[in-house]
């Protein structure tokens, strides 16, 4: 993410760009989805061993019909 966004600052700064330049800001910027992907669907497997991840919680909500009074 961060090589990502200092590509994005670099090709900001130049004045005109050329073509290899483009391709390569193409290539960082279209990678990256592809690379988030891969490190999503790793989960917890290339932490260091003793790491744990903290357990989503559920949270559930009851629903109450009491009468509205007039006013409300």
């Amino acid at each position: 993410m961060i090589q990502m966004w200092r590509v994005g600052e670099w090709a900001m700064s130049l004045k005109d760009i050329s073509t290899p330049q483009t391709v390569f800001i193409s290539t960082i910027y279209g990678a990256f989805p592809f690379l988030l992907n891969f490190y999503m669907q790793q989960g917890n497997s290339w932490m260091p061993p003793g790491f744990s991840q903290a357990q989503p919680t559920t949270v559930t909500a009851t629903a109450t019909t009491a009468p509205l009074s007039k006013g409300n």
